[in-house]
């Protein structure tokens, strides 16, 4: 484990904003990711949040001597960039590993084959919220679905199954 010299001092610029876009950011992603693998990719996501700390110090003492370093904005959003990258690659590998490869994730899967070939958004949010998925997510899913044509939006808060599900 690499430590930086004890006269160095993190001072991250703007501290309280990048904490809290820190924290939105991998509150959503955990949000999303926890329902839709049923929990098992939480430790991933936990374990990205310190990452993406721990990279953008490295960054940011890479770029100075001084023994008060400030981590840069840049820094901070690159090791957001490289830990959605690690996100994508650790989910793919959970996927290979469960079986799960071009299959929807198991609780989406279990919410699709709840719901009828025709139904309404609010229909597919009282089913999701008996599964623990939450509206937000239950949005985004039917918008992504009917992008992958997996539903077809037949008119607003109407949808259609495309394929068996």
């Amino acid at each position: 484990m690499t430590s930086f010299p004890p006269k160095v001092k993190e001072n991250l610029t703007s501290q309280k904003n990048k904490e809290k876009i820190h924290f939105n950011t991998f509150k959503e992603i955990l949000d999303e990711k926890y329902y839709s693998y049923l929990g098992e990719s939480d430790s991933l996501i936990k374990r990205l949040g310190l990452i993406i700390y721990k990279i953008a110090m490295v960054l940011s003492a890479v770029r100075t001597d001084e023994p008060i370093m400030e981590c840069e904005d840049r820094d901070f959003e690159t090791a957001m960039e490289l830990t959605k990258v690690y996100l994508a690659h650790g989910l793919n590998v959970f996927e290979k590993i469960n079986n799960r490869e071009n299959k929807l994730p198991l609780n989406e899967e279990r919410w699709m084959n709840k719901l009828p070939k025709e139904f309404t958004s609010s229909e597919a949010i009282s089913i999701a919220k008996k599964l623990g998925i939450k509206e937000r997510t239950v949005y985004k899913k039917l918008r992504d679905y009917v992008e992958n044509e997996l539903l077809k939006k037949v008119k607003t808060g109407l949808y259609r199954k495309l394929s068996k599900n």
